[in-house]
This record gives C-alpha cells, sequence and structure tokens, in this order.
C-alpha cells in the first residue's frame, strides 16, 4: 500500500512539474525554454537513478547535461515568469539532497558529497536568482528571445546601429571585407572618488564593488582563487591582498586605482568582447583571442584541474578496487582518500561551471562583437565570420574543419586521460566526433575555438596531475609493547616490595615477641633471592611442584603456551606470531614469548562473543548484544542495531558483517563510519558467516545446511552448496583458492572448491566447536566438545588426534608456516601442536 501510495505521489509531482514547465515556455513565448526545462529535468533523474545504482559514468554524464540544459532554459527565458521558477529548480534541488544523503548513507562518498552540493546551489538558486538575475523584480518582462547586443559607446564607440528587423543568414557567406575595427577600446567608466590617502581608498573600492553588482561576483571570484590558488586561508589571504592593493594604488597611482574600481564594475561580457576585439586588432581574428580565452580559463582554474584529475584518478582506482572488494570498500578507500573531500567536490562542480559559463560567454561576446565591428572572420581557415552558425548551419567546408580540428584535439586528450587512469568513464571516439560534428553545425565556429583551446590547456594539466598525490588518512599508530626489559624491571619491583614487607613484618613479630616475654628466634642468614622465572604463567617452583603431579595424571599432548585463570572464548595470532586471546569476561589480551600479559581491551561485557583485527592496527570485541568494542582510537565502541549471533570482519578491517540469532536478514557495519546496512534477506535462518581470502564474497551457513555465496560488488547471491542428510551448520570458513569450509551440527566437516564442486568429508565424534583451514598445506583442524583436536591432511586423511582438555576447544589457529597450530581451551589452557 506504502508503494503504491509513493508511486501516485511521484506520478502526480512529475505531472505538476511537467504543468510548471509548459507555464514557463508561454511566459517566455518560446517552445525551446519548456524543451530544455524537461530534458534537464530528466537528465537530472537520469543521473540520480544512475548514482543510486552505483553507475558513475551515467551519473555524472547525467548530471552535466541536467546543468547545461537548466542553464540555457534560464539564459533563453531571461526568467521570464520570475518566481514560477523557483517551484521547479526546489523541486530539483530536493531531488538532488535526498538523493545524496542516501548516497552518503550507503557510502558512496563523491557522488554522494557532490549530489548534496548540488543541491544546495540549485536552492540558493531557487530563491535568489529571480531577484538578482536579468534586473530587480519591478514587474518589467523581458522578451523571450534576447535581443541585439548594442555595446554603449563608453565600450565600444563604434557600434553599428541597429537594424529594424534581424535578416536572414544566407548559406552563402558574402567575402566582402569587414567594417574596421576600432582602433582603441576605451576602459568603462569608473566611479571617481577621493584619493591619494590609504584608508579612504580601500574604503571606496570596498563600496564602489559592493554597490555594483557584478563587483560582488569579482570579490567572490578572487575568494574562489585565492582558495584554489594559495591553499586553506587563501581565501582569506586573497581578499586582503587586493584591498590593501587597492588602498595602495589610491596611495601612489589615482588613475590606476580607478580603473581596478572600473573593472570591478563592469559585465564581464563586456571584458570579454574587448579582448576579442584587441585579438582581432593584434592578430588578425578574433578567433585567436576565442582559443586564448579557453586556454585562460584552465590556467586561471589549473590547480581546480590538477585536484580534479587527481581526484578522477583516485575513483577510477577505487573502480577497479570495487569490481574485486565490493563498492563499500572502495568507498572506505575514497573516505580515507582526499578525492573525497568537499574541497575536491567543490572544485570539480566550479571547472563544470566555469566551463559551461565560458561557452555561453564566448557565444555572447562573438554576437556583441559582430553586431559593433562587422564579421569577424578567421582568414586562417577561411571562415568569414566566426559568430556563425547561430542554431542554423552553414553549409561551408571550413566551419566543419574547424570542428574537426576541435575533434583531433579531443580525441587526443581523451587518450591521454585514459592512458593516464584520469578519466571515470569512457567515452567512444564515435560519440566525440559525432559531438564535434554537431557543433559544426549549430554553434558558431569560435566558439569552437574556445573548446579547441580547453582542450589544449587539459592536455598540459593532465601529465601535471600525476605530481599531485592523493592524501590518504594514516593508521592509528599501534599500542606500545610491553616487552621483555619492563616485564625484568616490574618483577625486580615486586621482589623488592615482597622482601621490604617481609622485613617489616619479622620486626614487628620480634617487638611483639618482646613485650609478650616470648624468647626471641634468631633471624636465618640473609640469602640472595633470584628473580623468579615465569613458564607457561606460573613460577618455576610451582612448575617443579606439578611435576610428579603431571606425571601420575593422564599426560596432555601439546606444548603449554599460557594457562589463563579464566576460560577463554576466542584466540588468534599477530603479525609477530604472539598470542592474543578473549576471555569471558570480555577482556581482550596479549602473551608473548616469555609470558607476559598486556591488556588490550579491559570493558565490561555481559556475553563476549569474539574478536577481530580492524583497520588502523587495533583489535575489536564484539558481544552478543551488538556492541563492539576497540582496543585504541576513537570511536571506542559502537553499538549495532540488532543482536548478534555470529558475525565476521574481512582482512582489511573494515566490515563487520553479522546476523542476529533468528533474523534472515545479512547485514553490515562500516566499522570507520559507523554506519550500517542491510546486504540481503535470504529467507532462511542464518547460522555462520566468513569473508573469502580475497573478500570478494561472503560465505553464509544456514539452518537448513545450506552454504550461500553472497557477492559483495553485485549485493546478490551467487551460488548455494548443499549437503543431503545434514544438519545446521554451524561453522563456515575459506578454502583453498576460494573454496569453502563447513563443519555442521552433526559432526561432519566437507570442502568444496570455488566451483561449487565437493572436495571431500570426514566425520568426528561429539559437536565441533572450532575449525581452521591451513592454506599453506591444505589441512583442516577442527576441535570438539570432548577436548580432541582433529588434523587431516589435504585429502583429508586423520594425521593427529590429541586430546588437549576436558572442556570445549574454543579456538585453533594455524601458524602462517603451516608447522604448527595453537589451540585454545575453554579451560583456560593455550597449547601449541607441532605438525
Amino acid at each position: 500500500m506504502q508503494d503504491r501510495s509513493g508511486v501516485a505521489f511521484a506520478i502526480v509531482v512529475l505531472l505538476l512539474a511537467a504543468g510548471l514547465v509548459v507555464l514557463l515556455g508561454i511566459q517566455a513565448k518560446s517552445a525551446w525554454v519548456s524543451v530544455l526545462a524537461v530534458v534537464g529535468l530528466l537528465a537530472s533523474l537520469y543521473s540520480l537513478s544512475t548514482g543510486r545504482a552505483h553507475q558513475y559514468g551515467g551519473f555524472w554524464i547525467g548530471l552535466i547535461v541536467s546543468l547545461a540544459a537548466l542553464a540555457a532554459a534560464v539564459w533563453l527565458s531571461h526568467l521570464a515568469g520570475r518566481f514560477w521558477w523557483t517551484p521547479l529548480f526546489i523541486l530539483i534541488s530536493i531531488l538532488f539532497l535526498a538523493n545524496g544523503a542516501a548516497l552518503v548513507s550507503e557510502y558512496e562518498q563523491p557522488a554522494g558529497s557532490t549530489s548534496i552540493i548540488i543541491g544546495i546551489l540549485l536552492f540558493a538558486f531557487a530563491i535568489l536568482g529571480p531577484w538578482l538575475l536579468y534586473g530587480p523584480i519591478t514587474g518589467a518582462t523581458r522578451a523571450a528571445a534576447a535581443p541585439t547586443i548594442a555595446p554603449t559607446a563608453a565600450v565600444l564607440p563604434s557600434a553599428a546601429p541597429p537594424t529594424a528587423a534581424p535578416t536572414a543568414v544566407p548559406t552563402a557567406i558574402p567575402t566582402a571585407a569587414p567594417t574596421p575595427i576600432p582602433t582603441e577600446v576605451p576602459e568603462p567608466a569608473a566611479v571617481t572618488v577621493e584619493r591619494g590617502s590609504f584608508f579612504p581608498g580601500m574604503w571606496d573600492f570596498l563600496l564602489s564593488s559592493v554597490k555594483s553588482g557584478w563587483g560582488i561576483f569579482y570579490l567572490a571570484l578572487v575568494i574562489l582563487l585565492g582558495r584554489i590558488w594559495l591553499g586553506k586561508w587563501g581565501w582569506l589571504i586573497a581578499p586582503i591582498l587586493l584591498i590593501l592593493a587597492a588602498g595602495g594604488l589610491a596611495w601612489l597611482a589615482p588613475d590606476s586605482a580607478e580603473a581596478l574600481s572600473g573593472f570591478f564594475s563592469t559585465r564581464p561580457l563586456e571584458h570579454l568582447t574587448a579582448f576579442l576585439g584587441w585579438s582581432a586588432r593584434q592578430f588578425g581574428s578574433a578567433a585567436w583571442g576565442a582559443l586564448l580565452a579557453g586556454v585562460g580559463l584552465v590556467v586561471l582554474l589549473l590547480p581546480a584541474y590538477i585536484t580534479m584529475y587527481s581526484a578522477n584518478r583516485t575513483m577510477v582506482t577505487a573502480q577497479k578496487v570495487g569490481e574485486v572488494f565490493g563498492t563499500t570498500f572502495a568507498a572506505n578507500l575514497l573516505r580515507r582518500s582526499s578525492a573525497s573531500s568537499p574541497y575536491t567536490g567543490l572544485v570539480s562542480i566550479l571547472t563544470v561551471a566555469a566551463s559551461v559559463y565560458g561557452f555561453i560567454l564566448v557565444w555572447k561576446a562573438l554576437a556583441a562583437l559582430s553586431a559593433a565591428s562587422g564579421v569577424p572572420a578567421f582568414p586562417l581557415l577561411g571562415i568569414a565570420d566566426i559568430s556563425l552558425p547561430r542554431w542554423k548551419p552553414v553549409m561551408q567546408w571550413q566551419y566543419f574543419l574547424n570542428a574537426g580540428i576541435y575533434a583531433a584535439i579531443s580525441l587526443i586528450l581523451t587518450a591521454v586521460q585514459r592512458r593516464m587512469g584520469l578519466a571515470m568513464f569512457a567515452i567512444n571516439w564515435f560519440v566525440i566526433i559525432l559531438g564535434a560534428a554537431l557543433l559544426g553545425f549549430f554553434v558558431p565556429a569560435g566558439v569552437v575555438d574556445f573548446l579547441a583551446g580547453q582542450s589544449l590547456a587539459l592536455g598540459v594539466a593532465a601529465p601535471l596531475s600525476l605530481l599531485k598525490k592523493t592524501r590518504v588518512a594514516p593508521s592509528q599508530r599501534p599500542r606500545p609493547e610491553y616487552g621483555r626489559d619492563q616485564f625484568l624491571e616490574e618483577m625486580r619491583r615486586r621482589t623488592a616490595a615482597r622482601e621490604s614487607q617481609q622485613a617489616i613484618d619479622e620486626l614487628l613479630q620480634r617487638e611483639a615477641d618482646r613485650r609478650a616475654g616470648r624468647p626471641t628466634p634468631e633471624p636465618p642468614p640473609a640469602q640472595q633471592e633470584d628473580i623468579p622465572i615465569i613458564i607457561g604463567g606460573k613460577y618455576m617452583a610451582e612448575e617443579e611442584e606439578e611435576v610428579e603431579e603431571v606425571q601420575e595424571e593422564e599426560q596432555v599432548e601439546g606444548e603449554l603456551i599460557f594457562e589463563h585463570t579464566e576460560p577463554l572464548i576466542d584466540l588468534m595470532l599477530d603479525s609477530q606470531g604472539r598470542v592474543v586471546f578473549m576471555d569471558l569476561l570480555g577482556d581482550v589480551w596479549q602473551c608473548d614469548a616469555y609470558g607476559s600479559l598486556t591488556k588490550l581491551i579491559d570493558v565490561d561485557m555481559v556475553d563476549p562473543l569474539g574478536m577481530a583485527v580492524v583497520s588502523g592496527g587495533r583489535l575489536a570485541a564484539v558481544d552478543l548484544a551488538g556492541e563492539v568494542f576497540f582496543s585504541s582510537g576513537e570511536p571506542e565502541s559502537i553499538q549495532t542495531s540488532e543482536e548478534i549471533h555470529a558475525f565476521t570482519v574481512n582482512s582489511f578491517g573494515t566490515i563487520l558483517a553479522y546476523t542476529n540469532p533468528d533474523s534472515t536478514s545479512l547485514r553490515g557495519l562500516i566499522l570507520a563510519a559507523g554506519k550500517e546496512q542491510e546486504f540481503i534477506d535470504c529467507g532462511e535462518r542464518l547460522t555462520d558467516l566468513s569473508f573469502s581470502t580475497d573478500n570478494r564474497y561472503l560465505g553464509i551457513g544456514t539452518e537448513n545446511s545450506g552454504i550461500l555465496i553472497f557477492d559483495m560488488a553485485k549485493r546478490q547471491i551467487t551460488q548455494k552448496l548443499a549437503q543431503s542428510g545434514l544438519r545446521s551448520v554451524t561453522h563456515i570458513i575459506p578454502g583453498d583458492h576460494g573454496g569453502w569450509v563447513a563443519a555442521y551440527e552433526s559432526g561432519k566437516v566437507a570442502c568444496w572448491d570455488n566451483q561449487g564442486n565437493l572436495l571431500g568429508t570426514f566425520s568426528v565424534n561429539g559437536k565441533i566447536t572450532s575449525l581452521a583451514y591451513d592454506a599453506h598445506n591444505g589441512r583442516v583442524a577442527c576441535g570438539t566438545d570432548q577436548g580432541e583436536l582433529i588434523v587431516t591432511d589435504e585429502v583429508f586423511d586423520i594425521i593427529q588426534n590429541p586430546s588437549l582438555s576436558d572442556e570445549d576447544i574454543v579456538s585453533i589457529v594455524f601458524d602462517p608456516g603451516g608447522t604448527s597450530l595453537v589451540a585454545a581451551g575453554k579451560d583456560g589452557a593455550i597449547r601449541r601442536i607441532m605438525l
């Protein structure tokens, strides 16, 4: 019922949005406005849907198309209808914000952060755009089509008078000589302010900039460029330097101060038009100015492009890692790197926005130059007017040659990006050629030159990005070890304290005997007491006293490494071969070769379940209530949403997968973020879990004796293994080369290869309480509730069957070399068995 209501609500919203875009087209008197608004809305939905499906190529393409279409709709309409645009942009912003929140919760950090930033910007535009763009809201409306731009005499004094009506562009371009281009373009008039003093000059510059709407735009641009070029505090340093420069110019060179104020009060369109006119005078064609404008845009934002390419390289690497280890692990890598930082997302959006804005600005500047100075040609390629075509094709080969040059530059740039691993998604060469052909049909040749200059500069920025190393958050330093020297020093201190206390007790006893009149015995001669030596957790003297008892009792096989006072729960070996174990109280201890103990986790647990190694060189202890405690660092603990019956942690220590006692659901906890999600509902009760050796798959034991193989990347069950006539799976661990080893409630152990073929089985007496696999030699070992250890060779023939305890063998670990194994009994004894 809720699904139907949601679908109905979505349909109603989309119908209202469709009616709204039609209304906007009517207000603007242009069908193109409605078409572009619809394209922007559909591209936004496509971008969001592909983002949720982890298809990042479609996400970024849809995002760029949606923003470009919406920007074009606003530009063509001049926001006719004013606040009727607000609901449309609010709807799209809500879609991006909701999508971003969902992606961040699913640990897709780059796409999620970008969606949130885009949503915030669109929401701000929905509120402020109708107020600020295309004049204040005074009730005056603008025509749907932009009027012919005729700059004032202050900008271009030789502006040609506008014609009574626009004329159709002929297919053949006349080759008549253009109207002479003005020799000088005077600077725009600036606000006259009092000069000759430093601080008044700063104040006048700030006041004139704030009063001018474009002055605020330029100041924001200075802040952004300062952050990009100067680093973390550049956003503050750059405007301060600008204000100080304005004050210094007002003090030393008032004419230059007026020029600076004039620059900040003039539209970017007029600056670019003047630059294209300068290019026509200096180089013979405004096309060179358009080409230099594309190069200059990349140079101006060079650190931003380098950061974007560096982040792309990290994301490409993460995509390849995600194909093997799953998207969650890939997202964790991105989260630890600087590729997912808010700054990286901001500069990526800035580079895209600058390209779109530059594209539109060059188009309008070419039209203004053509109207003011005559037809701007490009003699090198024989193009008669670089301000054409304007949506209407000019069927001359020179225009397509210009577009073909841009296509060749784009193909080379794409090949460089692919070769260096900087392209997040592959673009087919046919798509590039088709796109360039469409540009040649509909877009002015000068704009194509601008894009060509931008691509040439990006070809230089791409190799430079390889010099920028993506930062990765450092792992936490391990806790200091409690070595042999510290142990001996502690034993000396305790021995001295014991001797001192014993001497005090003797003095007190002699004094009491003297007062009572009892004879005082002579003190025995002082003897040097040796430092006690601990072997296996006991004093040597205690060991010698127990030798006879051990000889009389039944001989227990295996070397005793340590004997703990509390029952044990779990056992593992660290990278240096030291024993790490967890007792029934939930405490985690580390035991070195000298029998010295170091407590790694000291917490109060009600029902401890086990422990695992997690990222950052830390240990995690898990209890049945679902709380995870860490040995060091932040956070100190994480609480899962459900109780835990069985759990496993991947070898990278980033994902804890678990299931609760009566659940059919497989859940995952991302340890670094403390976030949780449901992987899949298997439809049957789950009993045990284990990651494969490559972390790509998750083996799941079920109550119905089946084994489900869950693909972490695809988030689905890809294989099912079954053994007929057996009871519930009690233990499952990864086997050799992608295979699996499972123990059943009936006391049987079965092994499969990575294709799901049964390799062999063997049975034991009693209930299996622990299971281990030796990847070095292919051996299998299991412990029983009767204290027996069964070890088989690679063909599952039993080669050893020692009796280690009268209680459960709770954990077994093979050493990395496969020469021995360490087993922990519930009675607290840890023994080593040589193989």
